[in-house]
């Protein structure tokens, strides 16, 4: 039901809005994690590559909106064992947001993104990498961002660490 509806809202701001905007985007992004979710995942990646074409154009390659939408589309090539585009987009992801004047380096955002790039490399088996990330960021959201450890990001992180 969600899907069809989805679509439907997709279909009228296509028309609405025409093929480039912000609330076009925000839709496709909402139906690729929706796809995401329901392990559909060639869909997912199919809509997220539209929705980081899309917010390129209309924000800017730079924009923390891009680095979302990388960040979403290297989990969805990580779901599918794409670890070298899920490395490539994560990569992308965490230099826009380093660069950022609002995120920057040390930003919880920023720090977060790393850490699924650690995850994304200890899936990969390149633990030697992978794992010092994850814990130094982990580390990093505790001490500087002041996340505890039953923060949902810090329990994902830590259940993603126990299955490696």
């Amino acid at each position: 039901a969600a899907e069809v509806l989805l679509k439907q809202v997709i279909d009228s701001q296509r028309r609405v809005y025409g093929n480039e905007s912000i609330e076009l985007v925000s839709s496709l992004n909402d139906l690729a994690l929706l796809m995401s979710s329901t392990e559909k995942y060639i869909e997912a990646q199919s809509l997220l590559e539209e929705v980081v074409a899309l917010v390129c154009k209309i924000q800017g390659e730079s924009h923390q909106d891009t680095a979302a939408a990388l960040g979403n589309l290297a989990m969805v090539y990580r779901c599918q064992t794409s670890f070298s585009a899920a490395i490539r987009m994560h990569e992308r992801a965490v230099s826009i947001l380093e660069q950022s004047s609002h995120f920057g380096l040390d930003h919880e955002v920023t720090t977060y993104q790393r850490a699924q790039m650690g995850v994304t490399y200890m899936q990969m088996g390149v633990m030697d990498k992978g794992l010092p990330t994850v814990v130094h960021s982990m580390k990093q959201l505790r001490e500087k961002c002041h996340l505890s450890d039953t923060h949902p990001w810090m329990m994902q992180l830590t259940s993603q660490i126990s299955i490696h």
